[in-house]
């Protein structure tokens, strides 16, 4: 059969827009493009010979995959031929081939399908987006497979996702070379297209090889500036096998002068190497010598990242020719390179800096609509920054401090916000957990879950942490042997851990003191410093959250506190030198007495004999003047609310008494949130007081006593049980019935037999049941109270159909809601009480200081009764408390403590615990509570740095003080769950990364044409389950290290990438030696 040359243009998709005929001897169309998840890259590539009549020769369509390991493969996709029919313009197939296989030429049906597929490839190759065509989908469409009779591999590409590799998220090839000049060996007709250098001889206009040269203008409404975005392609050298491409943004005045302010986006160097057995090259290859952005070369970061660049540099060449001004940061964004836009701070000088960043937690600018001015989000990150002296380059080295959730207020599509902390993860390779509160530790699951993390990460946290990540990350699907989780060091004691870069240099300190904090929860305080060997720069030390209870320091006397002889301890080389650096310093004895003033003001802890300050104490302050640390912050929670929060002593006491004298015939269901250890200790004690068997139920409620089973209610009065063995609780229970003089009572599990018996035989008023969901909220809605409400709960099962049922006559219960509304919850919470309420229940509720008995029935006037017994209220005023509802309100009550302490605690601090130069604060979303503060600071003689608080500011910390220096990006991950309809489990995570433009540090460099406004881009890789499946056979078990005065393994350094050929990576195993993937 022949056919013509014009029907063979059109079926191919060859055909031009205005009908004439292709009159070129040859085309050539190529497309690239880079996955933002993997970083693999694929280059399709059409190329078509004609004879001198027009007639079709051949067509060969391929592709090229550059995969994440660092291998690249050809794939012949379709190849045909083609001969003159008869001497006539007409012509035949001569032979067609797909992935190799012969196409039978006797069955016209079966060419009709394979030009099919040449035409919607063409069409995808031919048009202005930057998407490479969709082959797998086209193969399926065109029934390829059926045509050659079998499966056909298509490596790069997949079905449901477009492109696609099978590579972890977290791998990054660290090869061996000269650090100082790196290069990547990429072929030639991949990497052009990769590169988003575009050539197609049919459409011009579509081209960049048509003129080399790319230029879009935009004027930018909000710096009230017009820029020029140009690309340009030069010879590097005079020879022309050597080329550079620079991209560049120039502001453009009334008054055009010299390009002075013209700025380089972006660059790259390569030289073409032709290909020849002498040479060693198979095909013609770009050595990549350079990809830098914003004058960085990241080529030296590793093979992810400078994919990453070329990735941007490919969308950035897509929109000019689609005659658009780039969106270079969406792409840098996309690409997760947007560390090289991320801060507006001048660079750091070659002896160093430290910086501190607040993440989150200090909120009060919004960044996404209902996000971003609300409690929670805590995160701050500590960084050494500084010049190389051999590249020339930035480097830089952080650890996170607390990687905490956001609580959103207000309705949202949205169940859930998280620090961005997506580039900084490149550098900040250890992460510190101060506790195990949603605020401060749930941040980290997108991250896992999505694979962010790597083997080269490290997470630092107690015993007690560790138990409720784990249990959270088992919930998402990723257990225990899971390659997505970081290594874990389990913290015990007080020491210090350091960390070092590839060179093995001291770049951190991080002191650390397990529990050292009272809190609701134990918290383990943190103070890193930054270091330059042994030059410290400065030091900023993190107590999470905090509330000041004297009976906690009692018990446990921390040596954390004494941060000044544990540095001197840890690294006396440092201190010596440090000391000599000091004393050259003569105006460092006049800081020295000025800080001294200061800090003995009021104190009488640190120094009670300080009625003078003697020249012996000055010097003493000077020798030790680096390891005193710089900066503090206070929790300001609270800070606004005067005088002192509840202890949870008087809690202890107050529940005692109300289920010893008002609820003496009735059980009791305490209602509170699952991660409150000191209030987990205050229930076993008043129900050993009160003499109440104890049980737990709901899942959070139940974890958080089998974790005290595991590893002890408090184990700085009561050792922790021996490994293996679960008796925390019942050791607790023994000390303290000891203590007391008073029978021991005992907890039960909610399935056991025993809590069977005392459900269908105990007296009424013997039973103490924690209840999870305390906060009536639809997050809550499995929690154990919330089904109570409902009439759906253990309480309320059928034990002929549920083994687990423990049926209840509410009539015999009371519930006391211990936990006062989380902000943003108080309406929830209303409307449980009164659900609970209504089923016949007296529930009490804490609010404050104070709680209110809802439904009293007939126990109101026994509770009013023992009110003016016990002087809480006089006789003769019961109206005065009595509500219109007939709700009893007693103030001064308290049977919830915050963990925040208020005003007067946080005075305690300033004067007894913190000996930092300057003082500041975190943790709140009020301007009255953070100018509250700063007067107390300066009441109490200390200093402030100032209004340096918002999320997102730079701020420089050295060996005396802090200051503004820069900002960063304002964004935040953002995630939600999903579920079937109806459902509470199986849930799957969907998540976004939303930066806001608006507080963009670099919105006057024209580095994009939007006008400002959040922007959500991709976060993490395509879906767990994928990733498990797809890692499922290189299962590593995640390792412990006990830390006592541990030191942080230090990564292999990685200097540069050697040429592909040289590295032998034929398949990515992760035991190969040149892949650093989990020492």
């Amino acid at each position: 059969m022949a056919w013509s040359i014009e029907d063979y243009l059109h079926d191919s998709g060859l055909a031009l827009s205005n009908g004439t005929a292709y009159k070129k001897r040859r085309h050539y169309i190529d497309k690239g493009e880079i996955d933002p998840i993997s970083m693999g890259g694929v280059a399709v590539i059409s190329e078509g010979t004609y004879s001198p009549k027009g007639t079709p020769k051949s067509l060969d369509i391929k592709y090229w995959t550059i995969q994440p390991d660092g291998r690249k493969e050809l794939q012949n996709l379709i190849n045909i031929e083609m001969e003159s029919h008869n001497g006539s313009s007409k012509f035949n197939y001569k032979s067609v081939y797909v992935l190799g296989r012969e196409v039978n030429l006797n069955d016209p049906q079966n060419i009709e399908n394979v030009i099919e597929a040449v035409r919607r490839i063409h069409v995808s190759l031919r048009d202005k987006t930057g998407m490479a065509p969709h082959i797998a989908r086209i193969f399926e469409d065109c029934m390829l497979e059926e045509v050659i009779g079998e499966t056909l591999p298509l490596p790069g590409f997949d079905l449901d996702q477009r492109i696609k590799f099978n590579s972890s998220l977290n791998f990054n090839m660290k090869a061996r070379g000269a650090k100082q000049r790196p290069q990547l060996d990429i072929p030639l007709e991949a990497f052009l297209p990769l590169a988003g250098i575009r050539k197609n001889t049919v459409d011009t206009d579509h081209s960049y090889m048509r003129k080399e040269f790319l230029k879009a203008r935009s004027f930018m409404p909000r710096s009230k500036k017009r820029f020029d975005f140009e690309s340009r392609l030069y010879k590097a050298t005079l020879k022309k096998k050597s080329q550079k491409l620079k991209i560049t943004t120039t502001p453009i005045s009334e008054t055009p002068s010299s390009n002075d302010n013209q700025r380089v986006l972006a660059s790259a160097q390569w030289k073409i190497e032709r290909a020849g057995k002498k040479r060693g090259f198979t095909e013609d290859t770009a050595r990549l010598k350079e990809i830098s952005l914003i004058d960085k070369n990241v080529l030296r970061q590793g093979f992810r990242d400078a994919m990453a660049a070329l990735g941007v540099i490919n969308k950035t060449h897509v929109d000019m020719l689609n005659q658009d001004y780039p969106s270079t940061l969406d792409h840098m964004a996309t690409y997760g390179l947007s560390d090289s836009v991320n801060s507006s701070s001048p660079p750091a000088p070659k002896e160093g800096r430290a910086i501190l960043t607040s993440e989150g937690g200090n909120n009060i600018k919004e960044i996404v609509p209902g996000v971003g001015t609300d409690i929670g989000g805590n995160c701050k990150t500590f960084e050494t920054q500084y010049e190389d002296i051999k590249t020339g380059e930035q480097q830089k080295c952080g650890v996170i401090l607390d990687w905490g959730s956001h609580i959103i207020k207000q309705a949202s599509n949205w169940n859930a916000a998280h620090p961005d902390l997506v580039e900084k993860l490149k550098y900040c390779k250890d992460a510190f957990i101060t506790h195990h509160h949603l605020d401060h530790l749930d941040g980290i699951i997108p991250y896992i879950v999505r694979g962010l993390l790597s083997k080269e990460h490290t997470l630092h946290i107690t015993p007690e942490v560790y138990e409720m990540l784990h249990d959270k990350l088992v919930k998402w699907g990723v257990k225990a042997d899971d390659p997505r989780r970081p290594q874990i060091n389990l913290l015990k004691d007080a020491s210090v851990i350091d960390i070092k870069d590839e060179d093995g240099i001291e770049r951190l300190s991080v002191l650390y003191g397990v529990d050292a904090v009272p809190h609701s929860a134990k918290d383990t305080p943190f103070t890193a410093y930054a270091r330059m060997g042994n030059q410290i720069l400065g030091s900023y030390q993190y107590l999470g959250d905090a509330r000041y209870e004297e009976r906690h320091f009692e018990i446990h006397d921390s040596k954390y506190w004494d941060q000044v002889s544990m540095m001197k301890k840890h690294c006396p080389d440092a201190h010596q030198y440090m000391v000599a650096q000091n004393r050259k310093a003569p105006e460092l004895r006049a800081k020295a007495k000025a800080y001294l003033e200061g800090l003995y003001r009021y104190n009488k802890t640190i120094n009670p004999n300080a009625s003078r300050i003697t020249q012996k104490l000055i010097q003493k302050t000077v020798d030790e003047w680096h390891f005193i640390p710089t900066y503090a912050e206070l929790d300001a929670t609270s800070m606004n609310r005067e005088g002192r929060g509840a202890d949870e002593r008087v809690v202890e006491d107050n529940l005692t008494h109300i289920m010893t004298n008002w609820l003496s015939d009735k059980h009791v269901a305490i209602g509170r949130i699952g991660t409150a250890d000191s209030r987990r200790e205050t229930e076993l004690c008043a129900a050993n007081r009160a003499q109440r068997k104890v049980t737990a139920f709901g899942a959070a409620i139940e974890l958080h006593y089998r974790i005290a089973n595991k590893h002890g209610v408090n184990p700085y009065i009561v050792e922790r049980p021996q490994e293996g063995k679960y008796t925390g609780i019942d050791d607790f229970l023994k000390w303290h019935a000891n203590q007391n003089d008073i029978t021991p009572t005992e907890f039960k599990g909610r399935t056991s037999v025993a809590v069977k018996d005392w459900f269908e035989h105990g007296q009424a008023g013997t039973i103490m049941a924690i209840m999870s969901g305390s906060q009536g909220n639809a997050i809550e809605f499995e929690s154990m109270l919330y089904k109570l409400s409902e009439g759906r709960s253990y309480l309320d099962a059928d034990p002929k159909t549920s083994s687990t049922a423990r049926p209840a006559n509410l009539k015999d219960w009371a519930v006391i809601m211990s936990q006062s509304a989380i902000p943003g919850n108080a309406k929830d919470q209303k409307t449980l009480i009164k659900r609970l309420a209504a089923r016949g229940m007296p529930v009490i509720e804490a609010f404050d200081d104070n709680l209110r008995v809802h439904n009293p029935g007939k126990l109101k006037q026994h509770i009013l009764d023992d009110l003016i017994a016990t002087g809480r209220l006089h006789s003769g005023c019961e109206k005065d408390v009595v509500e219109a509802d007939g709700s009893i309100l007693v103030q001064g009550m308290s049977i919830h403590a915050s963990g925040h302490g208020r005003k007067e605690d946080n005075r305690l601090w300033i004067r007894n615990k913190i000996t930092a130069k300057q003082i500041g604060l975190h943790h709140t979303d009020s301007w009255e509570a953070i100018q509250a503060g700063y007067d107390l600071i300066e009441e109490e003689g200390r200093q402030h740095p100032g209004n340096i608080f918002e999320n997102a500011v730079e701020t420089q910390v050295s060996l005396e003080s802090v200051k503004e220096i820069g900002r960063k990006n304002s964004s935040l991950i953002m995630t939600r769950e999903v579920s079937e309809p109806g459902k509470q489990w199986n849930k799957s995570m969907e998540s976004a990364r939303v930066i806001n433009d608006d507080y963009a540090p670099h919105h006057n460099l024209g580095l994009s044409g939007k006008t400002g406004g959040a922007r959500e881009i991709h976060f993490g890789t395509e879906d767990e389950d994928a990733v498990r499946k797809r890692e499922a056979q290189n299962v590593i078990k995640v390792q412990f290290n006990y830390s006592q005065g541990a030191h942080s393994k230090p990564g292999r350094a990685y200097q540069g990438l050697k040429p592909m050929e040289e590295q032998n990576l034929p398949i990515w195993d992760p035991n190969h030696p040149d892949l650093d993937l989990i020492k």
